[in-house]
Parts: structure tokens; C-alpha cells; sequence
């Protein structure tokens, strides 16, 4: 918590606010390489609703990125930084 809130007080976190079905989507499309939390995916929404409020709670800008191409987002966080 510490080492957050010294994060928080001396950069800049943006918390790139994805729906979990979005993410999942996303995560789930490429087959080759599933990331090693999703080999069960119900545990990785656990761990996810767990990290969201704390993820929302430290951030200094939320983008909310749904139905957002890659493109936008970009331009988003770009402008953020400005």
C-alpha cells in the first residue's frame, strides 16, 4: 500500500478500464498463447474483481476503453500525458 501510494504521489497511473468480458474476449482470441491466469479463466475474474477497486482507487486518470479501437486508446492515454 505504501509503495502505491508513493507511485500515485510521484507518477503518472492510468488504469485502462476494460469491461471483464472485454478483456477475456481479448485474452481468450489468441489460442497459441493463452497467459498462464487464464488457463482458468473463472479464477482470473476472481482475482480481477478483486484488483479493480484498487486498480480505480490508485490511478490518477481512468480511460475507459470499451469498444475503444487500439488507435483511440492510444490517442487517449497520449493526451493524458500532454
Amino acid at each position: 500500500q505504501l509503495n502505491m501510494l508513493y507511485l500515485k504521489e510521484n507518477n503518472l497511473i492510468i488504469y485502462l478500464e476494460t469491461p471483464w468480458q472485454e478483456i477475456k474476449k481479448r485474452v481468450l482470441q489468441n489460442k497459441d498463447n493463452i497467459r498462464p491466469l487464464f488457463q482458468n479463466p473463472k479464477e482470473a475474474q476472481k482475482l480481477f474483481k478483486l484488483r479493480e477497486s484498487l486498480y480505480k482507487h490508485y490511478a490518477n486518470k481512468i480511460i475507459k476503453t470499451k469498444n475503444l479501437k487500439l488507435e483511440e486508446t492510444v490517442k487517449k492515454i497520449i493526451k493524458v500525458i500532454k
